[in-house]
Protein backbone atom coordinates (compact mmCIF):
# COMPACT_ATOMS: atom_id res chain seq x y z
CA UNK A 1 0.00 0.00 0.00
CA UNK A 2 1.04 3.82 -0.45
CA UNK A 3 2.56 5.79 2.02
CA UNK A 4 -0.68 7.95 1.82
CA UNK A 5 -3.23 8.41 4.89
CA UNK A 6 -5.37 5.84 5.50
CA UNK A 7 -8.41 8.54 4.44
CA UNK A 8 -6.80 9.62 1.40
CA UNK A 9 -5.97 5.53 0.25
CA UNK A 10 -10.11 4.95 0.32
CA UNK A 11 -10.59 8.36 -1.33
CA UNK A 12 -8.49 7.19 -4.48
CA UNK A 13 -8.63 3.07 -4.20
CA UNK A 14 -12.54 2.55 -2.29
CA UNK A 15 -11.81 -0.85 -3.56
CA UNK A 16 -9.18 -1.25 -1.16
CA UNK A 17 -11.49 -1.26 1.99
CA UNK A 18 -11.61 -4.53 3.60
CA UNK A 19 -7.60 -4.44 3.42
CA UNK A 20 -7.02 -0.85 5.07
CA UNK A 21 -9.45 -1.85 7.95
CA UNK A 22 -7.71 -4.95 8.64
CA UNK A 23 -3.97 -2.55 8.39
CA UNK A 24 -2.26 -2.25 12.01
CA UNK A 25 -1.47 1.79 11.10
CA UNK A 26 -5.15 2.13 10.35
CA UNK A 27 -5.72 0.68 14.10
CA UNK A 28 -3.20 2.72 15.76
CA UNK A 29 -4.58 6.02 13.95
CA UNK A 30 -8.22 5.23 15.06
CA UNK A 31 -6.61 3.82 18.31
CA UNK A 32 -4.72 7.19 18.59
CA UNK A 33 -7.52 9.56 17.58
CA UNK A 34 -10.20 7.69 19.88
CA UNK A 35 -7.85 8.11 23.05
CA UNK A 36 -7.32 11.54 22.46
CA UNK A 37 -10.91 12.48 22.07
CA UNK A 38 -11.76 10.51 24.99
CA UNK A 39 -8.84 13.04 26.77
CA UNK A 40 -10.57 15.69 25.79
CA UNK A 41 -13.62 15.06 27.14
CA UNK A 42 -12.75 14.06 30.43
CA UNK A 43 -13.31 9.87 29.15
CA UNK A 44 -10.98 7.14 30.88
CA UNK A 45 -8.79 4.65 28.79
CA UNK A 46 -10.24 2.83 25.79
CA UNK A 47 -10.88 -0.89 26.55
CA UNK A 48 -11.18 -1.98 22.80
CA UNK A 49 -11.05 -0.65 19.31
CA UNK A 50 -12.18 -2.76 16.20
CA UNK A 51 -12.85 -1.08 12.84
CA UNK A 52 -14.54 -3.40 10.44
CA UNK A 53 -15.97 -3.38 7.20
CA UNK A 54 -19.30 -4.78 6.61
CA UNK A 55 -23.32 -3.98 5.42
CA UNK A 56 -21.88 -1.49 3.30
CA UNK A 57 -20.06 0.43 6.01
CA UNK A 58 -16.97 1.03 7.56
CA UNK A 59 -17.46 1.72 11.35
CA UNK A 60 -15.28 2.19 14.30
CA UNK A 61 -16.71 0.81 17.19
CA UNK A 62 -14.41 0.97 21.07
CA UNK A 63 -15.58 0.53 24.41
CA UNK A 64 -14.62 3.10 26.80
CA UNK A 65 -15.32 2.58 30.37
CA UNK A 66 -17.32 -0.06 29.65
CA UNK A 67 -19.34 1.05 27.46
CA UNK A 68 -19.75 0.46 23.51
CA UNK A 69 -19.70 3.50 21.05
CA UNK A 70 -19.87 2.94 17.59
CA UNK A 71 -19.17 5.70 14.06
CA UNK A 72 -19.33 4.93 10.88
CA UNK A 73 -19.58 5.93 7.37
CA UNK A 74 -21.21 4.32 4.16
CA UNK A 75 -19.35 2.32 2.21
CA UNK A 76 -20.31 0.07 -0.48
CA UNK A 77 -17.58 -1.72 -1.07
CA UNK A 78 -18.14 -3.49 2.33
CA UNK A 79 -21.05 -5.52 0.74
CA UNK A 80 -21.87 -8.67 2.40
CA UNK A 81 -21.21 -11.12 -0.36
Amino acid sequence: MCSCRPADLYAVHPAAARELVAEPRVLEAARAAAEELARENGGGVVEQLQVVCTAKRIEARLVLNGYSHHAGFSAPECSRS
